[in-house]
């Protein structure tokens, strides 16, 4: 598993990376692949932990702002540290937008609070 940090560049689209370079200097003051002891205390992958929250992730898998292998990295890594995680996969689209908002999705969001967080009635 590759900490999400210094993964995301080479998942990167021309467009990802024209904006995550700069922020990536903006974060870090450099980029991942100078200080990876910086880059791997920014990468939330390294600090998940058992008792961490519920996660729910909802992406796009065309999203041009942030590559969907990164949300299935922080899955992977929830998974594997036995902690609760569930990823809803958007097929068609980009980064947020109507379909994140639809029936379906608000529904998804509502029984995933209620049944891990807080009681809705």
């Amino acid at each position: 598993m590759h900490p999400i940090l210094p993964s995301i560049l080479s998942q990167s689209t021309p467009h990802g990376l024209s904006v995550r370079i700069p922020a990536l200097q903006l974060l870090l003051g450099s980029q991942p692949e100078d200080d990876a002891s910086l880059a791997e205390l920014a990468s939330p992958v390294f600090h998940v932990e058992s008792t961490d929250p519920p996660l729910l992730l909802i992406h796009g898998d065309q999203d041009p702002q942030m590559p969907i292998n990164q949300s299935h990295e922080l899955v992977g890594v929830y998974q594997q540290a036995g902690a609760v995680v569930s990823m809803e996969v958007i097929h068609g689209a980009a980064h947020g937008g109507s379909l994140f908002y639809d029936g379906h999705r608000l529904n998804l969001m509502k029984s995933f609070l209620k049944k891990h967080l807080i009681v809705i009635p």
